[in-house]
């Protein structure tokens, strides 16, 4: 992968990346095809499809005013080959990004990727969101949560408003069916504490890139008996009247 490519691609997108940040980006990326080859980590191996489907797809909500705010402490829910968690600490060194994932030979992956990139910004967790979010060293202590994790809004809303402090914001990567789920998600942070803003749609038509950030606001204290125990959130989705 060309640096100087992917940063012409980024900029086209109005995403703001330095040489050095595109070199490690760079680095990242190899990486990252390098340790697919021994683990299933992602599908998406191709440069342009790197640079489109992973980076600028996890980078676009940093050109959104008030999304990624400044000194943010965030959680990567689900981080798995480490998007959009590492890409946004690369370009955002005044951030803190923690990684959470639940699989042992992920976090070693994402342990060995940001020690080569340095990147001092991150810690890797590993574990559930169902179990990490009831422990109070990670309990409320986030103001961003961020997830492209495979799931229901409304799962993903019960997987994120436990780590937030108030005030804090999940957002939530989303494909063009967000609407079909806006009411469950909806529901969901009515138990939770928490408020669903209008989908956000970023779009740039050169690269066919098309994602809606759901932004989710936590506004009251998160129940303790939330998140429920592991696998309940995806099979018993909260609704209406809660559980």
């Amino acid at each position: 992968m060309n640096d100087m490519v992917l940063q012409q691609a980024l900029s086209s997108c109005s995403i703001m990346a330095s040489p050095q940040d595109c070199q490690k980006l760079v680095r990242f990326a190899n990486e990252l095809v390098k340790w697919n080859m021994i683990m299933n980590l992602t599908s998406i191996t191709e440069e342009s499809d790197i640079i489109r489907k992973h980076f600028i797809d996890s980078l676009l909500p940093i050109t959104y005013s008030g999304f990624i705010t400044k000194n943010a402490r965030i959680i990567d829910i689900g981080s798995g080959a480490g998007f959009p968690g590492i890409p946004i600490a690369l370009l955002r060194p005044d951030v803190h990004v923690t990684l959470l994932d639940g699989n042992l030979k992920r976090t070693k992956y994402l342990n060995a990727v940001t020690r080569e990139l340095e990147l001092v910004n991150t810690a890797v967790v590993r574990g559930r969101a169902e179990e990490i979010g009831h422990d109070i060293v990670y309990r409320e202590q986030f103001d961003i949560a961020v997830s492209r994790a495979v799931a229901s809004l409304p799962t993903l809303v019960e997987y994120s408003m436990p780590f937030l402090k108030m005030n804090g914001r999940a957002l939530l990567w989303k494909g063009p069916n967000v609407y079909n789920e806006l009411i469950g998600g909806q529901s969901a942070a009515a138990v939770m504490g928490g408020i669903v803003d209008e989908p956000v749609l970023l779009v740039h038509q050169e690269y066919q890139s098309t994602r809606y950030i759901v932004s989710v606001r936590k506004i009251t204290k998160t129940d303790g008996r939330y998140p429920r125990r592991p696998g309940i959130p995806e099979k018993r989705p909260l609704i209406m009247q809660g559980e």
